[in-house]
């Protein structure tokens, strides 16, 4: 049963049983300044809890997106490292508002899961809050489940509560046994006082009968409440019996496409962290866009817009620098089945802000990071832990890296940044640049600015203002600057009119940008250009170069340009006095930018790229000059290459032990043809390694289970026995099936593997019945070998360990514990 069934069946169950559907709300709560985002399947209902507002119906049931991102509710450190936390998730729910209580709620979801999904009745599990026994009454003669498979719990597990005030009452957890084979007594955890970690949540019902007061004494509500809770992605992987979410329909084709954009074969280990971040990512960005969030830099756009960039640094880390988050939204529309028919029509919308953001960002990377990790190296060199505030801002100032990113970078190197400095260059920096313009308005204008015109400035709103005119992004500082900008801003205007003839002349100018060495052209438009068109646009524009016409600039009134022709910006604002550039026979246009004297001084024009960037709003970029269109194509090729290499020389050493055999390694001088045709052929040469490699590793850790067995100590408090071992480089499953089924040998202790690799190591933590906790384990081991991780009360892991720090992790664990 896939995900789209599973939402509708739950739907129509609850349909039978007299509840209104209602549609989900918007993910950005409405009229509740306490969330950012909504983040539960009640929070809609919130009002008919507190009694604020009167239900429109007496019972509903929907399937709500909720965002987890933000305060208590943030498991966005740890997407991407399991198989079930994600930034967003789909919570289906019924609700009674004052008409059915406990009964009807046990009984329907009971009915639910064991005749309609057909749960296995033997591998449910339900706890009640410890002092309900309405509750338990109810499980145990209302339903046939086993009476054993009823346990009371304690407050945290099951006790909910809306705040420190208000409306709260018991739960009823419904769980399923992932090892039924272990049979009774039913496992339970000392520190939550609920159950182990050998059982998952699948659905939580609350009954809302209590009315919290500030001293803490509980009040009965006049009407009792239910308010229920299922996760769609847990349902969708437990009913199939899949082992993770991200193997469920509601993620599987988006990481198969994940895979193929990265050349990179997903794994359920850490090999496939990227594939499950992204594939996550990707689906939370879409519900934020599709309800008005535009990624910012602040507030509800800035959580969108670290999504989209944490995305694509695991991307970059696979070897990914092009903007490719955009077309998996195709795909990830295809998973709901329609449901959510509003993504369904904004798809174009959010398509084209999701590559915007991307171009954007992976500019901004490709720019600074090479001198970030020269910084780093020197850092380091000094015995020096942060990034200081000068280098944080000299690298938001030159090469645009917000302060965030470099945040994120100087973490994955162990190092911190001082904000406050970076703030105060800030503010130093503002107050340059309004004394900067106080100055200009003081002195007035410029002469040398603006090329081939005897007044050298800009006509705007009837005052003559010193800057570079039409979206030249910089006054030019000497010459060569001058002529490529010039070089740009004429090659603009081909473009502009090269469009027009090809597209229509109904294209209008919605924006551009002109720089030194690359121009940028917005325009309205409703579609995007074919290859063919871009061809065509391509072809006219270098035909007009090589015609050479003569680029003529003139001042003259605004009715006189307009009568000639002139093309202005729609809603600009002009004086009588005006600036005309003018290229015979080709165009004619408003401009106050520097220009050439003639087409020839282009020498050729290239486009680079062509993409969306708002609704109906299309944006082309171009190079113009022999030499930039010469060292762009050099670089697109001999980055292919580069990323063929890596990745040959890469899989040639895995295969080796393997009878796979490798493709013969290209050139350096092969064409980029040949090297994207050879990286589609590695993809499945990958596939084939990590088969053979996986059969290996799982092949050998089975003969090792004895062994690792023989070396079992006793903990010092006798409560149970330890293992604490180093073994050879094996993936995450391979160590987490070790320690299941030695945990199962011992019955009851602690278990740390950690296996080597170079340059750094991966572990695992398994603890059943003890005081620690797992991640208490990891957190003391990696404080000694370095790396980081996370997980659960009953299993963690790490990665990012030093092999040459391992024994000494592994002696402070056991001097500790076994002694």
């Amino acid at each position: 049963m896939n995900s789209i069934e599973i939402r509708s069946k739950f739907i129509d169950f609850f349909k039978s049983k007299g509840h209104t559907f209602v549609p989900a709300s918007p993910v950005v709560p409405t009229n509740d300044p306490t969330l950012l985002f909504t983040n539960a399947g009640m929070n809609q209902f919130k009002p008919y809890f507190l009694g604020t507002e009167s239900p429109l119906y007496q019972r509903a049931v929907n399937s709500q997106p909720c965002i987890r991102v933000s305060g208590k509710h943030n498991d966005l450190e740890d997407v991407g490292f399991d198989t079930y936390h994600h930034t967003s998730f789909e919570m289906l729910g019924n609700w009674s508002f004052g008409d059915y209580y406990k009964k009807e709620a046990i009984v329907w979801a009971w009915e639910l899961l064991t005749e309609v999904y057909q749960l296995p009745k033997a591998n449910l599990v339900v706890t009640v809050y410890k002092d309900d026994d309405e509750a338990e009454a109810l499980w145990r003669t209302e339903t046939d489940i086993h009476p054993d498979h009823v346990v009371r719990c304690g407050k945290k597990d099951n006790f909910w509560e809306m705040g420190a005030t208000g409306p709260c009452g018991p739960c009823s957890e419904i769980h399923l046994d992932l090892h039924p084979d272990q049979g009774l007594p039913i496992e339970r955890d000392t520190h939550s006082d609920g159950l182990s970690d050998r059982y998952m949540e699948l659905w939580n019902l609350v009954f809302i009968q209590n009315d919290r007061q500030a001293n803490g004494q509980l009040n009965a509500l006049p009407l009792s409440h239910v308010d229920t809770g299922a996760g769609l992605e847990r349902l969708a992987a437990q009913l199939p019996g899949v082992s993770s979410n991200y193997d469920t329909d509601c993620f599987k084709r988006i990481i198969d496409q994940v895979a193929a954009e990265l050349h990179l074969p997903y794994s359920p280990d850490e090999g496939g962290v990227p594939h499950r971040v992204i594939s996550d990512h990707i689906r939370t960005v879409a519900f934020g866009i599709a309800d008005n969030v535009r990624p910012s830099n602040d507030g509800r756009g800035y959580v969108l817009r670290r999504l989209i960039r944490r995305a694509l640094r695991f991307a970059s880390q696979a070897g990914k620098d092009t903007p490719f988050l955009y077309q998996l939204l195709p795909t990830l529309n295809d998973t709901f089945g329609g449901h959510y028919q509003h993504i369904h029509d904004r798809m174009d919308f959010i398509a084209d802000l999701v590559k915007s953001e991307e171009e954007q960002f992976l500019k901004t990377v490709s720019s600074g990071l090479t001198l970030f990790n020269q910084l780093v190296s020197k850092i380091k060199s000094d015995d020096q832990s942060q990034v200081s505030g000068d280098i944080a801002f000299k690298l938001y100032d030159t090469y645009g890296f917000p302060l965030d990113l470099t945040q994120v970078l100087a973490k994955e190197h162990n190092l911190t940044v001082d904000e406050s400095g970076y703030n105060k260059q800030l503010e130093i920096q503002r107050e340059r640049s309004r004394q900067a313009r106080q100055e200009v308005l003081n002195n007035g204008m410029d002469e040398s600015i603006i090329a081939n015109s005897t007044h050298c400035a800009d006509v705007h709103a009837g005052v003559y203002i010193d800057h570079p005119g039409g979206g030249e992004a910089r006054i030019p500082a000497n010459n060569e600057q001058r002529f490529g900008i010039a070089q740009h801003h004429t090659g603009t205007h081909l473009l502009h009119e090269g469009l027009r003839q090809v597209l229509g002349q109904q294209i209008q100018q919605a924006g551009s940008l002109v720089d030194v060495n690359r121009l940028r052209f917005d325009f309205t438009y409703n579609k995007a250009i074919s290859k063919d068109e871009l061809n065509q646009i391509e072809f006219i524009v270098n035909q007009w170069v090589l015609e050479n016409h003569p680029v003529k600039i003139s001042e003259e009134s605004l009715d006189a340009a307009k009568k000639r022709g002139a093309h202005a910006m729609f809603g600009e604002k002009y004086g009588e006095l005006v600036r005309v550039v003018d290229i015979p026979n080709i165009s004619i246009e408003l401009c106050g930018g520097n220009h050439v004297l003639q087409t020839s001084d282009l020498q050729s024009i290239k486009v680079v790229s062509e993409s969306a960037v708002a609704a109906g709003i299309r944006r082309i970029e171009a190079l113009v000059g022999k030499d930039r269109i010469k060292d762009y194509e050099s670089s697109i090729q001999e980055r292919a290459f580069l990323e063929y290499q890596k990745r040959w020389d890469h899989l040639f050493e895995k295969s080796q032990g393997t009878t796979i055999k490798m493709p013969e390694k290209l050139i350096a001088s092969a064409s980029l043809l040949a090297i994207e045709t050879q990286l589609d052929a590695l993809f499945n040469v990958s596939k084939e390694i990590e088969k053979a490699h996986l059969k290996n590793q799982q092949s050998i850790a089975s003969d090792l289970i004895q062994e690792l067995l023989q070396t079992a100590t006793p903990l010092k408090d006798g409560k149970g026995e330890a293992i604490f071992q180093v073994i050879d480089d094996q993936p995450i499953p391979v160590l987490r099936d070790l320690a299941d089924r030695m945990m199962a040998k011992i019955g009851q202790g602690m278990i740390v593997l950690v296996a080597k690799s170079s340059p750094k190591g991966q572990a695992i933590a398994k603890v059943s019945s003890l005081d620690v906790s797992a991640k208490e384990l990891i957190n003391e081991l990696t404080s000694i070998t370095g790396g980081g991780g996370g997980g659960r009360d009953n299993m963690a892991q790490a990665g990012g360990i030093s092999v040459e720090k391992v024994h000494a992790g592994l002696a402070h664990i056991h001097q500790k514990y076994v002694g």
